[in-house]
């Protein structure tokens, strides 16, 4: 397993629940890693054209899911993809887009 290390989550990100008149709300803020895209994975997303993509590990969080959107330096993403890393309850990555 691989494990979180603190001082590399220095980037904050807030999580959005979506309320029922279509608004998104802040639900949680938190501390992230992100990861850059290497190898196969960035050459890739350079093919289909997704270069607001970002992937962030946080903490594991069994609030979080999909329908939410993240925040991040005033950017607003849309969850594509929540993992709970080796599923042991200790680390989640997400893949957003910018919208």
């Amino acid at each position: 397993m691989s494990r979180l290390d603190p001082k590399r989550m220095r980037h904050p990100l807030e999580f959005l629940q979506k309320q029922p008149d279509r608004s998104f709300k802040p639900y949680k803020k938190v501390r992230a890693e992100i990861i850059t895209l290497k190898g196969r994975r960035s050459f890739d997303a350079a093919l289909a054209q997704m270069h607001n993509l970002k992937t962030f590990r946080i903490r594991y969080d069994e609030g979080i899911h999909e329908l939410m959107r993240v925040r991040h330096n005033g950017f607003d993403y849309e969850i594509q993809f929540l993992n709970n890393d080796d599923e042991l309850n200790y680390s989640m990555t997400i893949e957003a887009k910018r919208l």
